[in-house]
């Protein structure tokens, strides 16, 4: 707490920026390290949940101190004049959250931001914006972001992956100050970023990394980019247009189908594409999910339960036809072995941008009829892409438990979970600064 505050300075003022660095790994050590003698950064070290949870909620407490000293303010300029102008109030100012650490750590700020302001009014979230600088370039968030900001896809590359690849000090950690300092000082486009949720429950009780807090059986996980069943890295797979299979009961990504994005963009998008996750190309092939290496993957025998939107045109016709039974939302369920499950909750670009939807891609080797119908397969797997409502993923034993990894984070002896595309608070973005947007597609994104 003391180096928190002697970070935040008074209680009656909030800081525009503070860095919050992960040091419980050595990329996050190394960065503190060059940065903790430089006056310009705010510099917050955090080596466990705890911390963070301490961070975000000492930011929140000065914010609730400004808006009270505001409003007393307020109501003494109310009591002195007539006219009850409020010329002495002090709003809070915005305050920048940089985040340096992996996508993991990324999740560790997220849950306790959720948690903070899903108590606070609407408006309240108007104070806080994040920038995340990744410490990996492993990282999905930054090889996303790098979709969208040209400028941030240097995080990926050259020095500052050298840098951070490299042990020891480097002749270049100047320029590595001076290639934060620069993106910092650009960054005034807000990305608002959906927050999904994730309803866990565990066989029993564990206590993982960055985790030693969360012992309940049965908890909320929000989370930006992704849930994983199976292998963490899995090859690109590639969303296309989306065809509505009335007769199947599904919603089917055709593969070759052309992209509704310009020439001119796609080349970028496709370099920059997250791994592990949906490809921006409309290219790719869909018969390679899995590499040969994988005959060693140990299938996981899983009951999925999900639920996708009707053909828009059916709904219309429908309606007009005013069928009090129809439903617009087709139920689906699959029994087999899997290989991987991977929900995608980061907005793809060009497609369907409905923030109430999300992506699901399953991989499975047995043949199975209904993947025959519903998504594309070779002679020893089959794959499938749908845009889905919502998904509950169950365990066929009692005794199975999965480990689950959420945002990079794992969770342990999972036994059951349920996912939907928005958290079920009043936050249901979180606010992102990058510098420039040049590659958007429609995203919400405003100049703050």
């Amino acid at each position: 707490m003391e180096q928190l505050n002697a970070v935040l300075g008074s209680e009656d003022n909030l800081p525009s920026c503070v860095l919050l660095v992960n040091t419980s790994e050595g990329q996050g050590q190394k960065l503190s390290k060059l940065l903790s003698t430089n006056a310009a950064f705010k510099l917050i070290c955090t080596h466990c949940q705890a911390e963070v949870k301490a961070t975000l909620a000492s930011i929140v407490n000065r914010i609730q101190k400004l808006r009270n000293a505001g409003q007393l303010s307020y109501n003494d300029s109310n009591h002195s004049s007539n006219f009850g102008c409020n010329t002495n109030s002090r709003a809070p100012n915005q305050i920048r959250i940089v985040v340096a650490g992996t996508d993991a750590y990324m999740n560790v700020v997220l849950r306790p931001y959720v948690e903070q302001f899903s108590a606070k009014p609407p408006d309240w979230q108007a104070y806080v914006k994040f920038i995340y600088i990744p410490l990996s370039c492993t990282s999905t968030l930054a090889k996303y972001l790098s979709t969208i900001d040209s400028l941030y896809a240097s995080f990926c590359e050259g020095l500052w992956k050298e840098f951070f690849d490299t042990k020891g000090d480097s002749p270049d950690s100047n320029e590595i100050v001076n290639k934060l300092q620069r993106y910092l000082e650009k960054c005034h486009h807000t990305v608002q970023m959906p927050i999904a949720e994730a309803l866990i429950v565990r066989k029993d009780k564990c206590h993982l990394a960055f985790n030693s807090e969360d012992d309940s059986n049965r908890i909320s996980v929000p989370f930006i980019m992704d849930v994983r069943v199976g292998p963490i890295e899995l090859p690109n797979v590639n969303l296309c247009s989306v065809d509505y299979d009335e007769s199947s009961s599904s919603v089917v990504m055709g593969p070759n189908s052309p992209p509704s994005s310009t020439s001119g963009s796609t080349d970028r998008r496709q370099e920059h594409s997250p791994p592990g996750s949906p490809n921006f190309s409309a290219n790719t092939t869909t018969s390679n999910l899995m590499s040969p290496s994988d005959n060693r993957i140990e299938l996981i025998d899983l009951q999925l339960d999900y639920w996708h939107p009707a053909s828009l045109e059916t709904c219309k016709e429908r309606e007009k036809e005013k069928e009090k039974s129809f439903k617009k939302e087709i139920k689906c369920s699959l029994k087999t072995q899997f290989k991987s499950v991977l929900i995608y909750r980061l907005i793809l670009p060009n497609k369907i941008n409905d923030p109430h939807l999300i992506s699901l891609t399953i991989a499975t080797k047995e043949k199975s009829k209904k993947l025959m119908r519903i998504g594309k397969k070779n002679k020893e797997e089959s794959k499938t892409q749908l845009m889905i409502n919502r998904l509950v993923c169950t365990t066929k034993s009692q005794s199975q438990a999965l480990s689950t990894h959420i945002d990079g984070h794992e969770w342990q002896a999972v036994k059951f979970f349920q996912i939907n595309p928005l958290w079920p608070t009043h936050v249901k973005y979180l606010p992102f600064l990058i510098a420039v947007d040049e590659f958007s597609y429609s995203l919400p994104i405003n100049i703050s």
